[in-house]
């Protein structure tokens, strides 16, 4: 094993590590020696991955939007034709609210998200405009009109965080329906 893998693979323990915490605890739960004590490395190996704990904090939200984004792209990939896109994307994005890691983490605090959210909404509108794109550039084609992408996709982002952090006990495919729904009935306008 190179030193490269074993540093990526270090650092990943440690941030698996952290996630679990955060997901127990929220954030103030991430200190170096819970992180030390969860994943088993010793706070020598995380100091020279991690600055220091808040280092850590940023890279399990990074991680978290990268997993979203990782699972939503393998949705896709299962299921890559077009016509089929919203479904494939509002059932992916549904499933993953009533998961529950999304309240999980909205229990850190609120100046941490403040500080990450924008990042993590500009790659989820860059996110939702490429895999909506196929959808509904076919649905302006059949309706001979043009659809503004870009503020679906930003609209989206808002409307799912607002629906994952107050949800009212929806199950999957009353959440899938109201973000297909929304993909819609903004489309048509």
């Amino acid at each position: 094993m190179n030193q490269e893998t074993v540093s990526q693979s270090t650092k990943s323990r440690i941030i698996d590590a952290a996630l679990n915490l955060v997901l127990e605890n929220g954030n103030t739960a991430i200190t170096i020696s819970a992180v030390c004590e969860q994943s088993g490395i010793s706070r020598t190996t995380v100091y020279r991955c991690f600055n220091n704990a808040s280092d850590i904090v940023e890279a399990v939200f990074t991680e978290v939007r990268d997993r979203y984004e990782r699972g939503l792209r393998a949705a896709i990939a299962r299921d890559p034709a077009p016509e089929n896109r919203l479904d494939v994307v509002t059932d992916y994005m549904a499933r993953h609210a009533v998961s529950g890691i999304t309240e999980k983490i909205a229990r850190c605090s609120h100046e941490l998200i403040d500080r990450l959210a924008g990042s993590i909404h500009e790659s989820r509108q860059q996110l939702y405009t490429e895999v909506l794109a196929p959808y509904l550039n076919m649905f302006a084609r059949m309706k001979n009109s043009p659809v503004d992408i870009p503020f679906i996709a930003h609209t989206l982002v808002y409307y799912y965080a607002g629906l994952v952090k107050t949800r009212d006990g929806s199950s999957a495919e009353e959440i899938k329906t109201r973000l297909k729904r929304l993909i819609t009935g903004l489309s048509m306008v």
